[in-house]
């Protein structure tokens, strides 16, 4: 069985961001874009500029180290 990669991008709805989601979405990996903003309106911009690719988004600020296990916790459970 192959295993499936997985990508945590910070910064992942700015847009170098975005552009890195982005290819390494199309490279065939579960993404999971990190960022301190998350509101509805970046998210929706964010998915706009997937090309259809499913991103997962998650808000974290990777300068929290508790925040960071959290979510790196979170990605485990959900993505494997």
């Amino acid at each position: 069985m192959t295993q499936r990669r997985v990508a945590a991008v910070s910064g992942g709805l700015g847009g170098l961001g975005r552009a890195t989601c982005r290819a390494l979405a199309r490279a065939g990996m579960t993404v999971v874009a990190l960022d301190r903003a998350t509101d509805a309106a970046r998210r929706a911009g964010f998915h706009e500029a997937m090309d259809g690719h499913a991103v997962d988004v998650r808000a974290v600020d990777v300068a929290d180290a508790a925040a960071c296990s959290a979510v790196v916790a979170g990605i485990e459970a959900d993505h494997g």
